[in-house]
């Protein structure tokens, strides 16, 4: 986007999407942003990249609105379930399927036959009947070689679709528990955490992509950076402004200052305190925050939770803390943007006062 390659974006459409809170390089993302002449947001609550959008069109939940869902395959079987509405929509709410379908038809011509249905319902269910064999009996569904269905006393004459809407859900093929042979189907059936590319190389190259690299020289920056989202976190890609706003259980001042969480042998040798200031420097810049000692963290580390501070965010300051600390660093594997990447230090900050008391 920065750079326009391999064309200038007119057009942004964020779905689920706060890429300024939830990706590393959040300041990045707010200058590519600022650059797309019409940015629009789906998002439900206010968030950071809200801030940067030029039309917000409000989404409803999941319980407003019908939806196609995959199931966790906790049985060893590919399976997909139907939502449907249990609630009304909300007055100036409406759901994003329904708004592109809207736009597809009013720009016309391929675009509009491409996507001919009159709303997101029609387009699941007709997405699903051509997906799974629209008209199926329920016998030839039940001795099908790769679908058996749940159907109770529902008619032989149902489509795959209609029988998600009155029925538990539908699923390919059924697999015995803890049958490996079907899941891992390599030589030595074992997993591969590498992705093709990599596996494929040679093997020092696949052992040079397997290593964790991090920014930073340990004997400069000695402890290890690790950025959580809190419970507050909602959907993964935004958190609850209004519990940011209010106090951390016992904690007053918790919700403006994410803590710099030690480990209590890190903060004994550092001579650091719950409530104590520091700032937390690493290769890419540094943020002040208090320090709050925990057992249950790992030794070596720091952990930040993101998503704290003032809101709204100031221009100076459009994503979360951490990622004034984190490098836009991509694993070599996967060529995913890592969170876990970045060694930092930290030096007590005097004339503050003490937040906490430990």
């Amino acid at each position: 986007m920065l750079r326009a390659e391999p064309y200038p974006i007119e057009l942004l459409l964020l779905y689920e999407s706060n890429p300024i809170y939830s990706e590393p390089a959040g300041r990045r993302w707010a200058e590519a942003i600022e650059r797309v002449p019409f940015v629009v947001s789906f998002s439900r609550l206010p968030d950071e990249s809200v801030l940067w959008a030029d039309l917000v069109l409000p989404d409803c939940c999941w319980l407003q609105r019908w939806e196609l869902v995959e199931p966790a395959e906790l049985a060893g079987s590919p399976a997909v379930a139907l939502r449907r509405p249990a609630l009304n929509s909300e007055a100036g709410t409406k759901p994003a399927a329904d708004v592109i379908l809207a736009l597809a038809k009013q720009l016309g011509g391929l675009l509009s036959r491409s996507m001919p249905w009159s709303d997101g319902k029609a387009a699941i269910l007709a997405g699903l009947n051509a997906a799974t064999g629209a008209g199926e009996s329920v016998e030839a569904v039940r001795a099908g070689p790769r679908n058996e269905w749940a159907t109770g006393t529902l008619a032989a004459e149902l489509s795959i679709a209609e029988r998600l809407v009155g029925g538990p859900g539908w699923w390919a093929g059924t697999r015995g528990y803890e049958q490996w042979s079907l899941a891992l189907r390599r030589p030595g059936g074992k997993f591969l955490f590498l992705p093709p590319g990599a596996a494929a190389g040679a093997g020092a190259a696949r052992r040079s992509a397997s290593l964790a690299e991090f920014a930073g020289d340990p004997a400069e920056y000695p402890l290890l950076l690790l950025p959580y989202r809190p419970a507050g976190h909602v959907d993964g890609v935004r958190y609850l402004t209004l519990l940011r706003e209010q106090p951390v259980g016992p904690v007053p001042g918790l919700s403006w200052y994410g803590p710099a969480e030690l480990a209590p042998a890190d903060a004994s040798q550092l001579g650091l305190a719950n409530g104590d200031w520091v700032s937390i420097e690493s290769p890419a810049g540094q943020v002040e925050r208090p320090v709050r000692v925990l057992e249950g963290v790992r030794p070596g580390t720091v952990r930040l939770p993101v998503g704290f501070g003032p809101w709204p965010p100031s221009p100076n300051e459009p994503g979360n803390a951490a990622e004034h600390l984190l490098l836009p660093v991509a694993d070599r594997a996967t060529g995913l943007l890592t969170w876990n990447c970045v060694r930092v230090r930290l030096k007590q900050v005097s004339g503050k006062g003490r937040l906490l008391q430990g």
